[in-house]
C-alpha cells in the first residue's frame, strides 16, 4: 500500500507547491517501478518452474506410454500364442 505523508510546513508560493508534488510524483513512480520489478522478477521464478515441472511430466508421459506399449505387445503376442495353440 501506499503512503503520502503531508507536508509539515506549509506551502507559500506556487513554486514550493509544484515541487512537493512533483515530489510525490517521483517517488510513487519510484514505488511502482520497484514494485513491478519485483513482480516480474516472481513471474520469471514461476515460470521457470513451471517449465521444469511440465518438462518432467512429459518425460513422465512419455516413459508411462512405452511402458504401456510394451505391455501391450507383451499381451499381443500372448493372445497370439494362445490362438495358435488352439
Amino acid at each position: 500500500m501506499l503512503d503520502v505523508h503531508p507536508p509539515h510546513a506549509a506551502t507559500h508560493t506556487w513554486k514550493d507547491f509544484f515541487i512537493h508534488i512533483a515530489t510525490i510524483c517521483v517517488g510513487l513512480l519510484i514505488a511502482i517501478a520497484l514494485e513491478q520489478t519485483v513482480e516480474a522478477v516472481a513471474r520469471s521464478h514461476e515460470r521457470a518452474e513451471l517449465r521444469r515441472a511440465l518438462h518432467d511430466e512429459s518425460l513422465q508421459i512419455v516413459y508411462d506410454t512405452k511402458r504401456a506399449d510394451e505391455d501391450d505387445g507383451l499381451q499381443l503376442a500372448w493372445v497370439a500364442r494362445s490362438r495358435r495353440r488352439t
